[in-house]
C-alpha cells in the first residue's frame, strides 16, 4: 500500500481509539521503517506490539531482537490489531485526553509504549516532516465523533470530565453529558483539554 492508503487508514483507527490520525501514522511509520519491516510482512503487526502468555499461542508471533527478548503479537490485520491492543490496555487511556499531537506523543512514551528514552522526540521529528508532505489534521477529522464502541471507555471519559467540572475546571455539565451519550467530538475533547490546562496553570479562560 501507498503511505496515502494507510493515512486513510490512521484517520479510521483514529475514530476507534481517540488518537489523532497524525499521531498513529508517525508512530506506524517509525515502529514499520515506513511499512518496510520483517515484523509487519510476517506478523501483521504494525507497532511492534508485544506478545504475552495469556493471548494464547494463536498470536504468538515471530522473536523480538535478542536485546528486547520476547516475541511480536501476530495478527490478522495490522489496523484491526493495532486498535484492539490499544482498547485492551487500559495505560494508554490518557493518550486520547491530550489536546494537542505533541501531547498525545509524550503520553505514549511516558505509558511505555517503547523502552527508547528519545521515543517522544523520534515520532514529534516525523510528526512534522509528515505535515510538510500535506499530512495535517482537517476541519472534517477534527469534527468527527469518538467512535469508542466499548462501554467503559466512554464512561471512563465522562467520569474524567465529570470530576473536571466538580473541581470548578469546567464550567459546563454539557460536556459530562455529551461524553455519556457518545457524541463528543475530537475538537470538543481538545478544545476542553486546553481550557482545563489553562486553569490548571492558573490563567482565566
Amino acid at each position: 500500500m501507498e503511505k496515502v492508503d494507510w493515512w486513510n487508514k490512521a484517520k479510521e483507527a483514529g475514530l476507534e481509539t481517540g488518537w489523532f490520525p497524525t499521531v498513529i501514522l508517525a508512530q506506524w511509520q517509525l515502529e514499520t521503517g515506513n511499512f518496510t519491516s520483517a515484523n509487519l510482512l510476517n506478523n501483521n503487526n504494525i507497532a511492534g506490539q508485544t506478545w504475552q502468555p495469556y493471548m494464547g499461542t494463536a498470536l504468538k508471533g515471530t522473536a523480538r531482537p535478542a536485546a528486547e527478548g520476547g516475541y511480536y503479537i501476530k495478527y490478522v490485520d495490522p489496523v484491526v490489531g493495532y486498535v484492539d491492543f490499544i482498547k485492551k490496555n487500559r495505560r494508554y487511556a490518557g493518550v486520547r485526553l491530550q489536546s494537542s499531537e505533541e501531547g498525545q506523543i509524550r503520553a505514549i512514551a511516558a505509558a511505555g509504549w517503547a523502552v527508547d528514552p528519545a521515543y517522544a522526540e523520534k515520532l514529534i521529528s516525523i510528526l512534522n516532516r509528515n505535515k510538510t508532505q500535506g499530512f495535517t489534521l482537517k476541519e472534517e477529522d477534527l469534527s468527527m465523533v469518538l467512535n469508542f464502541d466499548e462501554d467503559w471507555q466512554w464512561k471512563q471519559l465522562g467520569d474524567s470530565l465529570d470530576g473536571l467540572y466538580r473541581k470548578g475546571l469546567i464550567s459546563d455539565y454539557k460536556w459530562v453529558e455529551r461524553a455519556y451519550t457518545r457524541r463528543m467530538s475530537f475538537s470538543e475533547l481538545a478544545w476542553i483539554n486546553t481550557v482545563v490546562a489553562a486553569r490548571q496553570n492558573g490563567i482565566e479562560v
